[in-house]
């Protein structure tokens, strides 16, 4: 007969396997959005934005269940709330044997390398988007500074006008 301490573990054991599947899902959308970044494909971010959307509504929906067996397992078993999930399981390995705790240790050790992985894409992506930003800004602001209709209206007055009559008196 299974104990309730090892249905909670294999309930957790199920969230946390979610949890690293969706979270490989968004980091694989975060390195194909590299690519769509530099190839500035405003559709496809726009796709990839819509997809990442809604994974991440499934992580909200994942994290909020493995907090609630945590909490379930730390008040069945009287356990401070604040402990880590490897301390839960240190204090708690004789009932759920060394199986289950290498599963959850393997899948803990999964999820922070996919989730490192994660924030190493993401920064590339916001420093792309950042290089992509001051390009567009450097270009509106030339464009701003000597726009084509008054370097090449005769008739305009000012600055350009000047400049126009000056290289048209060295032809």
């Amino acid at each position: 007969m299974e104990t309730v301490v090892m249905n909670y573990f294999k309930k957790l054991i199920q969230t946390l396997t979610k949890e690293k599947d969706v979270l490989e899902s968004i980091l694989k959308l975060e390195n194909e959005k590299y690519e769509i970044l530099r190839n500035v494909d405003i559709k496809g971010l726009m796709e990839i934005n819509s997809q990442e959307e809604g994974l991440l509504e499934m992580i909200d929906t994942v994290e909020k269940k493995r907090k609630e067996i945590i909490f379930y397992l730390c008040k069945e078993y009287n356990l401070d709330r604040n402990l880590s999930l490897k301390e839960i399981v240190s204090i708690l390995k004789e009932e759920i044997g060394e199986e289950i705790e290498k599963e959850i240790s393997s899948l803990r050790e999964n999820i922070k390398n996919v989730s490192e992985n994660l924030k190493a894409a993401v920064r590339e992506n916001e420093a792309l988007i950042k290089s992509n930003l001051e390009i567009i800004s450097l270009t509106l602001n030339l464009t701003g500074k000597h726009s084509f209709y008054e370097t090449y209206n005769h008739k305009s007055k000012g600055d350009s006008f000047s400049k126009v009559h000056i290289v048209n008196s060295l032809a």
